[in-house]
């Protein structure tokens, strides 16, 4: 039996081949040997759907993987809404190689942010800019209709990632929302409000049967204040043992 794997998408190689060359180029030599936020916290989400067959390696189904990055690409979203005005500081805990890439990492995340927004500019939920961006990222038009995106994700919602590329796909839709929610704070806390109101039953239990969403009830809704304080937590607890040094100049003390 043939098995069907996931691509790689296309924002991520290209990030992988700027470290790749860098490194050929002994430019991180003095790497950072310190962990990153959005690596640790993607690792953290994503152990629970790994999957294993025997002779075969780990791997994540696709429908596990997208429902975890949306969580991700959510939770750093709110992240980089709360840092957008301290972008560099927050860069190198978050994802950056070292300290002397900041700019340049800076650079890059927010153009993942403008990359999201172009990519769903007519979506109406967070879920919605996450399963078109990785419409986009399989080389599949990204409609803007639910119906064709619950079609396009039931077709391909068990379709194996090897879990390097899995974890490499989960980093960058961190690094995508922390860029959105610096770019687009309004329009973020919009899509937050959209996605989390009080609706139709049968549209929350539809995306419930689906694997979108944990419980087949809606529950209240969390003010986006709150999130932000519980992630800004995280992320000090986080600084506190790996990056003591930033906690003053992230305004985390």
């Amino acid at each position: 039996m043939t098995r069907s794997t996931a691509r790689l998408p296309l924002d991520s190689r290209v990030y992988n081949a700027r470290v790749t060359a860098s490194t050929q180029r002994g430019e991180l030599a003095g790497m950072e040997k310190r962990p990153k936020f959005a690596h640790a916290m993607a690792q953290e989400f994503l152990t629970g759907a790994v999957q294993k067959r025997r002779l075969t390696k780990k791997f994540i189904r696709l429908g596990p993987l997208l429902r975890t990055s949306g969580f991700l690409f959510e939770s750093n979203a709110i992240l980089g809404r709360s840092f957008r005005d301290r972008a560099e500081s927050f860069a190198l805990p978050f994802f950056a190689k070292d300290d002397t890439e900041l700019g340049d990492a800076t650079d890059f995340m927010r153009s993942l942010g403008r990359k999201i927004a172009e990519t769903a500019p007519h979506a109406s939920t967070i879920w919605q800019v996450v399963i078109m961006r990785a419409m986009a990222d399989q080389g599949v038009q990204p409609l803007s209709i639910p119906l064709a995106q619950t079609q396009w994700l039931l077709s391909r919602s068990h379709e194996r990632q090897p879990l390097d590329d899995a974890l490499t796909v989960g980093v960058l839709f961190a690094i995508r929302g922390a860029g959105f929610g610096m770019e687009f704070p309004k329009r973020l806390e919009e899509l937050y409000s959209r996605s989390y109101a009080k609706g139709d039953p049968e549209l929350w239990n539809s995306a419930f049967k689906y694997g979108v969403v944990d419980g087949p009830e809606q529950p209240e809704p969390v003010p986006i204040e709150e999130r932000e304080q519980a992630h800004r937590a995280d992320f000090a607890e986080f600084c506190s043992q790996f990056y003591p040094e930033l906690l003053g100049p992230l305004g985390l003390q």
